[in-house]
């Protein structure tokens, strides 16, 4: 009968608190990579920024090219 007794199977407590501990490491690095000065929301503005930029430049170029286009046709 005390055999069965010390066969009880589970999770020890120190394998609980290893595993939560592993979980604050991962916690804490995945939000330094987020939120940190090169993180990844810092470069998706900057990102944005310059996709903006690129576009008001393509459509002033745009926009230039077709007055340039009336201005011939009324030559």
């Amino acid at each position: 009968m005390k055999e069965k007794l010390k066969k009880k199977e589970g999770i020890t407590l120190i394998a609980l608190v290893l595993t939560i501990i592993v979980l604050l490491i991962l916690a804490g690095v995945s939000i330094a990579t987020l939120t940190g000065e090169n993180g990844i929301l810092t470069r998706a503005a900057e990102a944005e920024e310059k996709t903006e930029q690129a576009n008001c430049v393509t459509l002033n170029c745009v926009c230039h090219a077709k007055q340039e286009k009336q201005e011939n046709l009324c030559l």
